[in-house]
């Protein structure tokens, strides 16, 4: 008994101290707990620090790369500016050099001059004298030419009235000259339709006295006589042979004609038929690659594409029509479109722009995403002012305006 009250005492300070072990275990336990959760705070504090970091790594990449351009800008400049100095310096040294020489030779210019100004003396009064000379033959001319204008007028009138005759002796000429071309004109009219020289008949009745009306009737029935009868045509014959030898080459040219219609109805028949063959392939592969792009960039849903009406239906709505669509869905279902056209037939180049301005950040990932599996294919050129999309990129390049009007082009490579 006394061993066992010996063991009771024993377990029974044991239980004491586990019971004090348990409450410094719990204390210790909370303390962790409160630690892990400050861990935890900092931790997501050293997250957002490291976002912060990494865009301002890359707005200081851009800004090394501005000031790069800016210190080699001032290079060239300086050296531009030596250059220039180091003429400036030659060209001071010429002007003195020609400044001496100016002095010398300006005492021999003076001492010319007043050798000059001594022969200007006698020249004035050279041409002096000549003036009182001109001045007489002035004189002299004045009275000559007073003599030739009345000459000249006497003449002008002559002359005047001499061409106003020769003028009349013209026009005097040219009456006769159409008198004769008349006369033979009727002559050789009557020979010819009548068979009859009018000279000699006028000669044979020249002599007669009959009564000029009576003639003047019966060549009155005469004339009717004849355009009753009209005009024979000699040439029908070769009009028709002509007329029948242009009928059959129209008639051929009709029937080829004809014959290229068909032929060309028939072509146009196959073409339609390849078109429609190849669209319907074509369509159905987009469509198809459509219906698993869709999905990737809106987290769900379905779409295809109709050739009556286009309906789609995002995760969490109903099917319903691209009209009714917000901005950026309406975004992602255009990229969703031109990503499965890609998939169907790639091209080296695939030019973005602003596709992403619409967009949140939960689809600004999954756009980028599908970004980077399209580069795998295809060479990407992304226009765009987010953050998030510009750190995918290999390469940006930033447009900057430090003065008005000039653009200056920035290039920061992101990944070697």
């Amino acid at each position: 008994m006394e061993s066992l009250k010996g063991q009771l005492e024993a377990v029974r300070g044991q239980l004491e101290t586990a019971q004090v072990s348990s409450v410094d275990l719990k204390k210790q336990r909370d303390d962790l707990e409160s630690q892990a959760r400050v861990l935890e705070e900092g931790l997501e504090a050293v997250r957002t620090d490291l976002d912060r970091l990494a865009q301002d790594a890359t707005e200081a990449q851009v800004a090394a790369g501005k000031k790069s351009q800016e210190f080699s800008n001032i290079i060239q400049q300086k050296s531009r500016l030596q250059t220039e100095l180091g003429e400036a310096d030659g060209q001071l040294s010429r002007m003195e050099e020609d400044s001496s020489k100016n002095n010398e030779s300006l005492q021999s210019h003076f001492m010319q001059l007043e050798e000059a100004k001594s022969e200007l003396n006698k020249l004035l009064d050279q041409i002096k004298e000549f003036e009182d000379r001109l001045k007489a033959a002035r004189e002299i001319y004045e009275v000559s030419a007073a003599k030739v204008r009345a000459l000249e007028e006497t003449s002008n009138r002559l002359q005047s009235e001499t061409n106003k005759l020769g003028h009349e002796i013209s026009e005097l000429q040219v009456k006769l000259s159409q008198g004769e071309l008349n006369l033979k004109y009727i002559v050789d009219q009557i020979l010819e339709r009548y068979m009859t020289d009018l000279n000699v008949t006028a000669e044979t009745h020249a002599a007669r006295s009959e009564d000029p009306s009576a003639a003047q009737t019966e060549l009155d029935d005469l004339r009717d006589k004849i355009k009753k009868i009209g005009e024979v045509n000699l040439t029908a014959i070769q009009e028709y042979e002509e007329l029948r030898t242009r009928y059959e080459f129209l008639s051929k040219q009709q029937q080829d004609l004809i014959s290229a219609m068909d032929s060309l109805r028939k072509v146009i028949d196959r073409i339609n038929r390849i078109c429609n063959r190849r669209f319907r392939e074509t369509y159905e592969a987009v469509n198809e690659r459509f219906k698993k792009v869709f999905p990737v960039l809106f987290g769900g849903g379905q779409a295809e594409l109709l050739l009556v009406e286009n309906h789609e239906n995002p995760g969490g709505k109903k099917l319903q029509s691209v009209t009714l669509l917000s901005g950026g869905e309406k975004a992602l279902t255009a990229v969703s479109l031109i990503f499965a056209i890609f998939l169907y037939k790639p091209s080296p180049f695939c030019l973005l722009d602003e596709v992403d301005a619409p967009l949140d950040d939960a689809n600004v990932y999954r756009f980028n995403d599908l970004v980077r599996e399209m580069s795998k294919r295809s060479q990407v050129i992304l226009v765009t002012h987010n953050k998030h999309t510009m750190e995918i990129n290999n390469k940006l390049y930033g447009v900057t305006m430090e003065d008005p009007g000039v653009s200056k082009m920035v290039a920061v490579q992101l990944n070697a």
